[in-house]
């Protein structure tokens, strides 16, 4: 880089999704170009990322020193007509944080983990294991914790109803990651879970569903599962998550409804949703598992087991969930 070119990182707390679909890029640059006095020809290797929005780009060393001076001196009582300009260029974008190349650098070399969080929440029959390796690989490749909520269901122990698992993982995840943004990977029934505790938040007087800015229903049944899948996997049908994941269930029929207000509110500005299904699944086929995803993604060969528990970080599963995190706010390594 050459001397008297520096780059610049300007962070914004605004919806990445909303900040490219509807082309706020053009407005920033022209505003960024404005406050500088550095035509926007002039500004070099532009780049956008999430986290929320974070732009870099390099510019001239002068403009660069005057708008990090500016900016630290933002609150001072001043009638400054640049720093007037620079208050409006920070209102108008949401600014949260201005910073010059040597502290990228920094910030850079001492970053290693974020205060994001994976969830995994397994499926009918399941357990701690179900996802097999997959927490561990995908929280090496985001840079983050994985948990993993684990909850009575089968078919000889107690298994109590979907309504009282998803108040205990709404109170599993108070205790467990507090504050932290997650996203969240649910597996077959685990999704049905996963979206009665999202929809139940409005109810709550310290809501949690803004802190998930990512899912990933995976084999999920949102439309329920026919008995007659059902029946064979269990010698009688007399138990309360069974009858909740039948087709024809009015547990199933309530929460849909609720599900579609849900969406409306907070799909896709403040959280990503994404499906994805195996062509061998048995259980859960197509049919059942795209929800509202026009794009739900078919992982091929994949069982209903199997789709869960990749074999490295090379598998199309993890490689997928781990692009559908990155396209999304969720703060990985990559944009913290």
């Amino acid at each position: 880089m050459e001397d008297n070119i520096r780059k610049i990182r300007i962070r914004m707390n605004r919806s990445f999704t909303e900040f490219i679909a509807e082309n706020h890029r053009k407005d920033f640059l022209n505003d960024l170009s404005f406050v500088t006095g550095v035509p926007q020809a002039r500004i070099y290797n532009i780049t956008f990322m999430k986290g929320c929005v974070i732009f870099e780009g390099e510019l001239d060393a002068e403009a660069v020193d005057r708008l990090v001076e500016a900016y630290k001196s933002k609150n001072e009582p001043t009638k400054s007509e640049d720093i007037e300009v620079l208050r409006k260029f920070i209102s108008d974008h949401f600014v949260v944080d201005i910073t010059d190349d040597f502290k990228i650098k920094v910030t850079i070399r001492t970053s290693k983990k974020t205060d994001g969080k994976l969830l995994f929440v397994h499926g009918w029959r399941g357990d701690e294991k179900s996802f097999g390796k997959m927490p561990k690989i995908l929280s090496d490749l985001v840079g983050c914790e994985s948990l993993v909520y684990q909850y009575p269901t089968g078919i000889w122990e107690e298994s109590p109803s979907i309504q009282y698992i998803s108040r205990n993982l709404d109170n599993w995840i108070r205790n467990h990651s507090r504050n932290s943004i997650l996203a969240i990977i649910c597996h077959s029934m685990g999704g049905i879970v996963t979206r009665k505790l999202l929809v139940s938040q409005a109810w709550r007087e310290n809501p949690i569903d803004k802190l998930v800015k990512q899912i990933t229903f995976v084999a999920s049944p949102h439309s329920g599962v026919p008995l007659a899948k059902l029946v064979k996997h269990v010698p009688f049908i007399r138990k309360a998550q069974i009858s909740e994941l039948s087709t024809r269930s009015s547990f199933l029929v309530d929460l849909n409804n609720q599900w579609s207000s849900w969406s409306r509110a907070n799909v896709p500005n403040q959280c990503q949703v994404r499906s994805i299904y195996g062509t061998n699944d048995e259980v859960v086929d197509e049919t059942l598992a795209l929800g509202d995803d026009s794009e739900a993604i078919p992982i091929l060969k994949a069982g209903h087991i199997d789709i869960v528990k990749p074999k490295d970080d090379k598998s199309e599963i993890v490689v997928t969930i781990n692009r559908l995190i990155d396209e999304s706010d969720f703060p990985n390594r990559s944009n913290a």
